[in-house]
């Protein structure tokens, strides 16, 4: 094997390593549920967006620059998250932010009640998921 063979495998190391870096990394918020009627919103008023939807707390909000936002969501494995034909919480939501919910008892967001159905179990009434911007 030479230079160029040598260089490749270690460039290939390196990047494994930080793809791993960057997953372990993942940041986890507390996020509850919310029940209908989803409407109005401080983002789209009367405007029905259909049930996939968040309502973020002050500090996520930024003074309503989120709104229209897609949000793909995970819950933390092991945290009474519902398990996805075995993939755990590989199989997130992705959901639109829609509202603002102050400190949302003290979540970071409020998810629609169907959206929270599909990460975590309703009894609990919270979960930690995390949250990375959508297309």
């Amino acid at each position: 094997m030479g230079i160029k063979g040598t260089y490749n495998n270690l460039l290939a190391i390196v990047l494994f390593f930080g793809l791993v870096a960057v997953l372990s990394a993942q940041e986890y918020v507390v996020a509850s549920y919310y029940t209908q009627p989803y409407t109005p919103s401080a983002c789209f008023g009367l405007e029905d967006k259909g049930v996939a939807l968040i309502s973020l707390s002050d500090k996520l909000w930024d003074g309503g620059k989120a709104c229209g936002s897609r949000y793909f969501l995970n819950c933390k494995p092991g945290n009474d998250c519902i398990e996805h034909l075995g993939l755990g919480s590989a199989a997130g939501i992705v959901a639109m932010v829609v509202d603002n919910c102050g400190d949302c008892g003290g979540a970071a967001m409020l998810l629609s009640e169907e959206v929270f159905i599909g990460l975590g179990k309703l009894e609990v009434g919270t979960v930690l998921v995390s949250y990375q911007k959508s297309m």
